[in-house]
């Protein structure tokens, strides 16, 4: 088993010793390793090519940023990689924790979801939200507070609309709204299935682990986007890694594109985000 960074330092590793992959997957960092490194193929050809490319119909079923966010500007705006798997930051939230609290229905803004959390600790004693707090999370969040969290190489994590996510984190914990689960572990979705929350925050691809120990039970719990502070312009962040083919020879090369493009097309999709969440 083995994460990402696992796969990273071993085919940073196969390009030391010159046996490469034909492909691997990997978020934009590692992608631009390997692009300094001379060992991927841009994929222009490959999408293009007439015979096992992807027309502006197939190009047009993908959102555009997942598309944008394979070019790499300091290389050309070739696509050295393509999408694979993405997913969302997401609100999960236990109708039957709400219910007893007297609440009807998720909150919309970041404003309702501290009333709503204060609530729910007045009229069960619960924890409202049990935090997994990392980097995504909070980047997600400052996003849905409208802000960026980067412009050119300076940070914005003082920005007003950052300060706010962290006064917000603030509050939950002196009040006691919210605690802080142990770091990388799942206690959150634990307390979830148990009733003993009201919310949590994962990424879409968590859908089916809470599914599960929901016991399938829909009338439970339910997802909605984060909340927001404008909710007519609302933002998230975006999870995933992407899949990049080396220079391997070119039949390989051609190989791999087509599995790529197998497993990114329509029909496999629609089977893959309704067994997984991606």
């Amino acid at each position: 088993s083995g994460g990402y960074s696992e796969i990273n330092r071993k085919v940073s590793a196969s390009i030391q010793a010159r046996t490469l992959p034909a492909m691997a997957v990997g978020y934009q960092s590692m992608t631009v390793e390997y692009v300094l490194a001379g060992a991927v193929t841009e994929l222009d050809t490959f999408i293009s090519d007439p015979a096992i490319g992807l027309s502006s119909a197939d190009l047009a079923d993908f959102f555009p940023a997942f598309i944008e966010t394979n070019r790499y500007p300091d290389f050309g705006g070739k696509m050295y990689s393509f999408p694979f798997c993405k997913s969302v930051l997401m609100m999960y939230f236990n109708k039957r924790v709400l219910q007893e609290a007297g609440i009807s229905a998720p909150p919309a803004t970041w404003a309702e979801f501290l009333e709503q959390c204060r609530q729910i600790k007045a009229k069960t004693g619960k924890f409202a939200y049990a935090a997994n707090i990392d980097a995504s999370t909070i980047v997600g969040m400052i996003f849905s507070m409208g802000s960026d969290v980067v412009d050119g190489r300076t940070t914005l994590f003082d920005s007003p609309a950052a300060l706010e996510v962290f006064e917000l984190l603030e509050t939950l914990a002196k009040e006691q709204l919210a605690y802080h689960i142990p770091p990388e572990s799942y206690d959150d979705r634990d307390a979830f299935a148990q009733d003993r929350i009201a919310f949590v925050f994962r990424s879409s691809s968590h859908r089916a682990y809470v599914d599960r120990l929901m016991e399938n039970a829909r009338d439970r719990w339910g997802m909605a986007r984060i909340p927001q502070k404008d909710p007519a312009n609302p933002r998230t962040v975006l999870y995933g890694p992407n899949i990049s083919i080396f220079k391997v020879p070119e039949e390989q090369q051609r190989r791999a594109w087509e599995f790529v493009r197998y497993f990114t097309s329509r029909d496999v999709t629609v089977r893959w985000a309704l067994g997984t969440g991606y």
